[in-house]
């Protein structure tokens, strides 16, 4: 009897025995492998921390101020008035440059009704420190009455020397001042996709904003003729207008002149003048007082794979004529309708916005080969570019 009952004891500490250690598993083996995600966790944080002396040393921030500190002093604040009649005011008249002010009404000086301004605000780039030329948009300046530049040490100047090109929406002012500081103007052809730029303007009055992105695409068009764009991500906003796009080299790459945007503020897509034809349009202006451009009169569109086909081409490139100007310096060379122009002195003619590009960029007066297919036979014509007249408001 005792043996049996010593038995049945032992098989019940054993079995509660072992329900204690199941238990003690149950409850443990959690903990233990939260220890070790810890220590793993722990680990990790500390191999980051020993390597963040490494690390910093490939910041690119010091980078980032490097050249936001290099730029900001030649980069100014534009600022406009443009006087504007009672009932425009009523109606919110005024250009789209910048941050829209209320009319300022001026106080009478005993002539009659006090006068009404619609203010603006831009940006600028101070591009030639010794003359005082200030490089911005057109579209800022181009109706404005009064044109005050601001700089980054303060000091503000008046402006009545403008000059502007409404076709690329280029401007050039001059001030009389002393101790400027120039932005270097880049080679905009070497910026390429992926590039990291800055954009620095007064963005809704918010003078020497900076903002990093990339570039996003290069001749980037909207349909408006003679300018193509450079296309970023660098947040531009109303203000941004005529302020510099800048590479990690402290070049100026581009002029900030606009957004693609459903909503009026900045959605990712900006648009910069390329470089390259903002110095070219800066030369013409300071010397010429305007840009004169190439032009030879014709009608012209795109080609299409049909159309090739038809007129027995080996592809699809260059610009159809549709129409050539009586008179006109394509007519002179007898071009003619159904001609396609894929050569123009030595430049390849892919579509129609490459001709209007690299004839309006030819000077006026000189004879230049034009490569065309007639009747599907390839031949050369010689034509004297001529002046491209004003465009119509």
């Amino acid at each position: 009897m005792g043996g049996r009952a010593m038995k049945t004891n032992t098989r019940a500490f054993v079995w509660i025995g072992g329900v204690v250690c199941l238990a003690a598993a149950v409850l443990y083996v959690p903990v233990l492998i939260g220890q070790i995600r810890y220590q793993n966790t722990a680990g990790q944080i500390r191999a980051y921390n020993e390597s963040l002396d490494a690390l910093s040393e490939k910041d690119p921030s010091a980078l980032y101020r490097a050249v936001a500190q290099t730029m900001i002093p030649a980069v100014a604040v534009v600022a406009t008035a443009e006087r504007i009649e009672a009932d425009a005011a009523e109606d919110g008249g005024g250009n789209d440059s910048a941050p829209q002010a209320p009319p300022l009404p001026v106080p009478p000086d005993g002539r009659g009704q006090p006068e009404l301004f619609q203010l603006g605000v831009g940006s600028g780039i101070v591009a030639d420190a010794e003359n005082g030329y200030i490089l911005t948009n057109w579209h800022l300046v181009a109706d404005a009455d009064e044109v005050r530049v601001i700089l980054a040490d303060g000091r503000a100047f008046n402006s009545g020397w403008i000059r502007t090109d409404r076709r690329t929406d280029l401007a050039v002012i001059k001030i009389e001042a002393d101790g400027l500081f120039a932005a270097p103007l880049g080679d905009s052809s070497q910026a390429s996709v992926g590039d990291v730029v800055l954009a620095i303007g007064a963005p809704r009055g918010l003078a020497h904003t900076v903002t990093a992105g990339i570039v996003s695409a290069q001749d980037r068009t909207t349909g408006q003729i003679y300018q193509t764009y450079i296309q970023s991500d660098a947040a531009i906003n109303p203000g941004n207008s005529g302020g510099p796009l800048v590479n990690m080299r402290g070049e100026v790459v581009g002029v900030n002149t606009g957004i693609v945007s459903s909503a009026g503020a900045f959605q990712g897509i900006g648009l910069a003048i390329p470089s390259n034809v903002a110095k070219a349009v800066m030369k013409q202006l300071i010397e010429k007082g305007e840009v004169v451009r190439g032009y030879i009169g014709v009608q012209i569109q795109d080609m299409s794979g049909r159309i090739a086909e038809r007129l027995g081409l080996p592809n699809d490139k260059g610009a159809l004529v549709v129409g050539v100007e009586p008179e006109g310096p394509a007519a002179q060379a007898g071009l003619s309708p159904e001609d396609v122009i894929v050569r123009v002195d030595g430049e390849e003619i892919a579509n129609s916005y490459d001709l209007q590009l690299v004839v309006s960029e030819l000077e006026p007066g000189r004879q230049v080969p034009v490569d065309i297919y007639r009747g599907g036979e390839k031949q050369t014509v010689e034509v004297e570019i001529g002046t491209l007249p004003d465009a119509p408001e």
